[in-house]
């Protein structure tokens, strides 16, 4: 927002994000297990929601030349924000925004990192992986293939050469340098990515063929465990170190006790609405994985399959089954076709956030919760900055959110696309 009067117009929704006001209950979701919406729990139009104040800063095209970028997104040690761009025809990079003056910088140039230099499709363009932080304190993450030219691409074996592989790469926020950790299987890129600090090792899921990588921090040795069914955008962590990876029609589990991948059929409530894969996932309910304590806590693993929100009861999956049940709408109701959840975090409390996209004009993007301890979701309320919007607008609706991170202060930064932005909500899950 650049002028004093839409300050002004503001000053309730600042006040609502600092905890001065109440929060939007008119926006609540409720639960939601199975069946159609009381009647009591119809939303209101999105005119009538909350406005989300947040500071909304864009990405320079030079570093993403089709406005782009996806899951890699993290609130690193420094205080800073890192994510991955993706840079069609050409190599992504590393970027590091600073929440003190709003500033983007480039840290890691990933062609200079390899020191490859190859053209089209065979390019390092993304950084599609979760960035995560080590034990070591360095933050790390895996590219990919910029397009996914499925029915052309030479290194799925037609033909020799092509894209040589999705490389490990390594950033170290205390001295600013950057290391290639190699490439982890041959001509497939590299997804997801999930730091065990107790085993000291990270789990990937590569693409096209979607083999499951374990790779050891201390011996740099790459374990492939084989094909782990369809793609998906995330994997996740629980307690006890176990690994899960949703899949059409089924979960898969890696066991780390036994070292083997384990498959899951999803079982719905009687009269609930079929099992669709969700797009992001995490696994919540539980206490922090700030800091030091990245592992996640909890065994629910909480999934969004656009129109309402999953919740999976790991401790419950035995003989082949695992429990879901739906807990919550993805948006309130009148927009109940026009979600796009491709983001999904936990707060310190064990509170689940994601964000939607609602048909409307001009188009909204909404931030929404669920309380696992409470059984209730709600409307935070919707992206409020005039200049984003408009830009939005530029680009026909295109855009969706793909990354999301949550500081030590509990402000939640969440990366935005076509646009490329940085949104930034300044405490909003410390509350």
């Amino acid at each position: 927002m650049k002028n004093w009067a839409a300050w002004l117009w503001l000053f309730p929704a600042a006040l609502t994000v600092l905890g001065l006001l109440a929060g939007p209950a008119s926006c609540r979701t409720g639960s939601m297990p199975t069946g159609p919406v009381p009647a009591a729990l119809q939303q209101p139009e999105v005119a009538d929601l909350e406005p989300l104040f947040c500071w909304a800063t864009p990405v320079p095209d030079e570093y993403a030349n089709n406005k782009s970028g996806y899951t890699a997104c993290v609130a690193g040690p420094d205080g800073k924000v890192y994510l991955g761009t993706a840079n069609y025809y050409d190599y992504g990079d590393w970027l590091a925004y600073d929440p003190r003056d709003r500033s983007i910088e480039r840290v890691v140039d990933l062609s200079r990192t390899i020191a490859e230099n190859l053209y089209d499709i065979n390019t390092q363009g993304k950084t599609h992986t979760q960035l995560a932080i080590g034990p070591d304190g360095r933050i790390y993450g895996g590219t990919k293939q910029g397009h996914e030219l499925f029915a052309t691409r030479p290194e799925i074996g037609e033909q020799a050469g092509g894209y040589p592989g999705g490389h490990l790469i390594a950033y170290d926020p205390r001295t600013g340098l950057a290391q290639d950790l190699g490439i982890l299987r041959t001509q497939d890129g590299l997804m997801n990515g999930i730091v065990d600090h107790e085993r000291r090792r990270i789990y990937f899921k590569t693409e096209p063929r979607m083999h499951f990588l374990i790779y050891e921090l201390d011996t740099h040795q790459v374990i492939d465990k084989g094909r782990v069914g369809t793609w998906s955008r995330y994997i996740d962590m629980d307690d006890q170190g176990d690994v899960w990876i949703p899949n059409r029609g089924r979960m898969t589990r890696y066991d780390v006790e036994k070292d083997e991948l384990v498959e899951y059929k999803v079982r719905v409530p009687a009269g609930a609405s079929p099992y669709e894969k969700p797009y992001a996932c995490v696994i919540g309910g539980g206490g922090s994985k700030l800091g030091a304590d990245f592992n996640r806590r909890g065994m629910k693993l909480y999934g969004g399959d656009l129109r309402q929100i999953q919740e999976f009861d790991l401790a419950s999956a035995d003989s082949g089954v695992v429990p879901m049940r739906y807990v919550c709408n993805a948006v309130p109701e009148p927009f109940a076709e026009s979600s796009d959840i491709h983001t999904m975090i936990q707060d310190a409390k064990g509170r689940i956030y994601w964000t939607a996209d609602v048909s409307q004009n001009p188009k909204q993007t909404l931030i929404m919760r669920y309380d696992p301890h409470r059984g209730q979701g709600e409307c935070l309320g919707y992206v409020v900055d005039a200049e984003f919007a408009e830009h939005r607008d530029l680009h026909n609706g295109l855009g969706s959110i793909q990354g999301s991170a949550i500081g030590p202060d509990g402000t939640l930064y969440i990366m935005a696309t076509y646009p490329y932005y940085i949104l930034e909500f300044p405490r909003l899950t410390a509350d």
